[in-house]
């Protein structure tokens, strides 16, 4: 497989991006009490967002702790499954194109 052609896919960097992200919730500690952030809610000022949680919720179920990762944020664990199972899509998708179109 040409690494090059590949990279020239659409969706590839897409999938990078969630790869690179999911492996850094796997190696940071979620227990941190500050993180850097990218809510808008919180750069506002505003106590509560519907999605904070969320990224420490991926974080305590990429460690094993499925309870505390349940009660950070519900949609933790899907989220997780999704965004493993869009990057890995995408690569497989243009990895099977980039060999059928060697073949022909």
């Amino acid at each position: 497989i040409d690494m090059r052609s590949l990279l020239k896919k659409p969706g590839t960097t897409e999938a990078f991006i969630w790869i690179l992200a999911l492996a850094y919730l796997a190696f940071t500690t979620p227990q941190t009490e500050q993180h850097f952030t990218l809510c808008t809610f919180s750069w506002l000022g505003f106590a509560h967002c519907p999605g904070c949680g969320i990224g420490r919720s991926m974080g305590y179920f990429l460690h094993g702790d499925v309870a505390t990762s349940w009660q950070m944020h519900v949609l933790g664990i899907p989220t997780t499954f999704f965004l493993a199972f869009r990057a890995l899509s995408i690569l497989t998708k243009n990895t099977l194109s980039t060999l059928k179109t060697k073949t022909v």
